[in-house]
């Protein structure tokens, strides 16, 4: 093994580990759900309008809903925005959010937690490339696997 391919095997791991701390991060995030409003940088007054008086009466997530959380996530990563209004205008939301606090509960994610990650990806000194995006999202789900009650759905 020649010296460029112990730094080019270093850099890939090092951006797995970057991953698989930020995909925690998120994970943390459904599983303190929800936040105290007071703690909460609201970096856009219509979201706080919206959000901050209702933050604690919203539902946590379950892993059905982390697993459309994903698939969310992965869809902003690949700008697939017309995947996501299929979904949406088709009901498709009604697996994870039985009622409308649920469906507050994942809007308020869906946006929180694709602003936590774009924020930690553009901190990185080096370019957070697409599939480092999407290494994170895969940590997210795996971590959603191991902590899932057994009557809950996959997390795929």
């Amino acid at each position: 093994m020649g010296k460029y391919d112990i730094i080019d095997k270093h850099y890939r791991e090092s951006r797995e580990v970057l991953a698989d701390l930020i995909g925690a991060e998120l994970h943390e995030r459904c599983v303190r759900f929800p936040p105290d409003a007071r703690d909460m940088e609201w970096e856009d007054p219509v979201f706080e309008k919206r959000y901050r008086h209702q933050l604690r009466d919203l539902p946590a997530p379950d892993g059905v809903m982390i697993a459309m959380l994903a698939r969310f996530l992965d869809l902003e990563i690949d700008h697939e925005i017309e995947e996501i209004d299929r979904v949406i205008k088709h009901d498709g939301l009604k697996l994870c959010c039985p009622t409308a606090l649920h469906e507050a509960t994942f809007h308020f994610l869906w946006r929180d937690l694709l602003h936590h990650m774009e924020g930690r990806a553009s901190e990185m000194a080096s370019e957070f490339k697409r599939k480092d995006k999407h290494r994170v999202v895969d940590s997210l789900r795996k971590r959603a696997l191991l902590v899932q009650s057994p009557g809950e759905g996959s997390v795929h």
